[in-house]
Formats: structure tokens, C-alpha cells, sequence
């Protein structure tokens, strides 16, 4: 699974922000991936 798949999921639940999403992804998915601030946006776009 990518990290953009990960970012659109947790977007089907609740609008959030980008600072939001990394620290959701980061306290969730840490062990397999780190989110640098404004790739949540390019990886969604």
C-alpha cells in the first residue's frame, strides 16, 4: 500500500488538514512510513 492511499482513506472520515494527516500517519504507520511536511499534498494531487 502507498502513502496515498493511506492519506485518502483517512480523508473518506473527516476533512483534515496537512499537519493533521502527518501526525495520524506518523502515530499509525511510523514503522513503515514517514510523511515530510507538503507530500501529503503531492501525493494526493
Amino acid at each position: 500500500m502507498s502513502i496515498k492511499f493511506a492519506i485518502l482513506g483517512l480523508l473518506q472520515y473527516k476533512n483534515m488538514h496537512g499537519y493533521r494527516i502527518k501526525k495520524l500517519i506518523e502515530r499509525d504507520f511510523g514503522f513503515m512510513w514517514t510523511v515530510n511536511y507538503g507530500q501529503d499534498r503531492k501525493s494526493v494531487v
